[in-house]
Order: structure tokens, then sequence, then C-alpha cells
């Protein structure tokens, strides 16, 4: 059982000790269970889009692709950049209830920054999923009249595509690794979470940082072409590594989610165990 340390007055009667306990038990049940909750509806969405909309590869083509592939199952796409937007708010949850549950004096900082970390990543997840969720359904109607129209629905895809993919390809994925690798660090050898997870979260974070690159690379406007030219296919092994590096991160938040739960021991239990 993990065993956090919680800093207590030395003038707390033994009922307001237990209450305190009990409500922090209750923190750590409601945040564990937020994990595998995300991990799941992440999981959902990207198969749906994977099925019926090609995300992400679809990124790579220009609206006159993109935008009539949409508009075939406009409302389905809708809901399910929607429910991946969803995705944001929980780690954004999550990451209230955690710090909440585990402040204390010695740790304040360090888990202010975690906690900070974990709101701006669920935020930009947030922003850049639901923005496409809001605004993709009428560019691509739009762009389904043709003419000067469509033209100008092509403008907005591309400026929308490029604040996506900054905000939440680049930016989010970078800070989402980065909170992925402040959380391994705080469990590191804790009783309860064993090395390995720890590491896993650590090569989760790697992936993720991994799948920045090509976002990084169409931001700085770094050609790429002479890459695409070669025999090898290297868009395949990027998106390969993309899907990967999603499917490690998605299995490490269920595990977090399942050592947290198993943590809480009921204060009954702590009870008779003296």
């Amino acid at each position: 059982m993990l065993n956090f340390e919680v800093l207590q007055p030395n003038n707390t009667s033994p009922q307001v000790q237990t209450g305190e306990t009990t409500k922090r038990q209750t923190l750590i049940k409601t945040a564990s269970g937020l994990l595998p909750a995300l991990a799941v509806v992440a999981a959902l969405a990207y198969f749906v889009l994977q099925s019926v909309f090609d995300y992400p590869r679809i990124w790579n083509e220009g609206g006159a692709i993109a935008l009539p592939l949409f508009n075939q199952n406009s409302l389905l796409i809708s809901l399910t950049f929607g429910l991946l937007a969803l995705t944001g708010l929980l780690l954004m949850v999550f990451s209230l209830l955690y710090y909440k549950a585990f402040a204390s004096p010695k740790r304040h900082r360090v888990l202010i920054g975690l906690t900070g970390l974990g709101l701006l990543a669920g935020l930009t997840r947030l922003v850049s999923l639901g923005a496409w969720s809001l605004v993709g359904p009428s560019i691509a109607e739009t762009f389904s009249r043709g003419g000067n129209a469509a033209a100008g629905a092509n403008q907005n895809y591309d400026v929308l595509n490029t604040f996506t993919l900054i905000t939440g390809e680049l930016v989010g994925t970078l800070l989402l690794a980065a909170w992925t690798v402040g959380m391994a660090l705080q469990n590191s050898g804790k009783p309860g979470f064993p090395k390995w997870l720890s590491w896993f979260g650590f090569l989760a974070a790697f992936g993720l940082e991994i799948s920045t690159l090509k976002p990084l690379a169409k931001v700085l406007g770094l050609n790429l072409a002479p890459l695409e030219a070669t025999d090898f296919n290297w868009e395949a092994l990027l998106g390969s590594f993309y899907g990967i590096s999603d499917a490690l991160w998605l299995i490490w938040l269920v595990w977090v989610g399942l050592k947290l739960a198993r943590s809480v021991t009921p204060p009954s239990t702590k009870a008779s165990a003296k």
C-alpha cells in the first residue's frame, strides 16, 4: 500500500483526523477512476476516427480531401471529436483531485508544477479537439457548396488545421509528455508502485515526444521532400510510431489508475490492523 505522508496539526482530534482521512481516500478513489475512464474514452474515439476519417493521417492531406470525407459522416465525426476533447477535461479534473489528495508542505511546489502541467495539457487537448467538433462541420458543409464558398472553406480549414496542429499535436503533446514524466517521477519508488511502471511511463513519454517530430517540422517549415522521395516509407513509420506511443500512454494510464485505487485502505481496515 502507498504510504503518502499527511501532516496533521498536533491538536487535531482523532475524529477530525478520521474525517480528513476518509475525505482524502474518497478523492483518491475518484481520481483513480478518471484515468482508466480517460483511456477507454480516448481508445474508443481513436478507433472511430481512424475507421471513418482516417485520423490522424488525414491531417497530412489538404482540405479538398479531408473536408468531403468529414462531410460524409459529419455528425459522427463531430461527436467523436467532442468525446476525444472530453479526455482533456478528465485530465484537468484528475490533476486537481490528485493535488488536493496528496498536497503537503513538503511536496507543495512539486505538486503545484505537476498540477499546472496537467491542467495545461488538458486545456490544449480540450481546445484543439473541441475546435474540430464545433467548427469542423460548418467548414465541411460550406466546402460542399463549391465555387467561392469552397475556396473560403478550404482557407478556413488550413487556418484551423494549423491552429490545432500547434496547440494540440505540438504544444499539447509536449505538455502531456512532461506531465507523464512528472507523474512517473512522483510515484517512483513508492510502495505499491513498481519501478517498471515508472519506466513504462518514461517510455510512453518518449514516444509522445517522438510523435511531435512531424508536426514540429511542419510548423518550422522544414522541407521533408528528400525523405519522402526515398524508397523507405517514413510516413508509415511515423504513423505507426504515433499509434504505438498513444497505445503505450493509454495502457500506462490504466495501470496508474489501478495502482492508485489499490492504494486506498478503508479506515476500518486500518483500525483493525492496529
